[in-house]
């Protein structure tokens, strides 16, 4: 049973480790947007109160998936 399942274990742990380094450049380039969010819409952080650092993540995260609210523009 070991046998049978150790090229499987084998190639998920390589997956990952190669994965790696992408969800690490992923996580760059999310961190970077976030910052860019908070230094360009000032007024994003007044209107709304306990927007922090991570509020900026999260919205910046979901713009990297494609998660857009497209209905305002109906």
């Amino acid at each position: 049973m070991y046998e049978a399942f150790s090229f499987l274990v084998n190639m998920l742990i390589q997956v990952f480790y190669d994965l790696a380094y992408f969800l690490a450049f992923f996580g760059m380039v999310v961190y970077t947007f976030s910052l860019l969010i908070l230094v360009m819409m000032p007024s994003v952080r007044e209107n709304y109160e306990g927007t922090g650092v991570f509020a900026f993540l999260v919205m910046a995260f979901r713009t990297s998936i494609g998660d857009f609210s497209l209905d305002e523009y109906n």
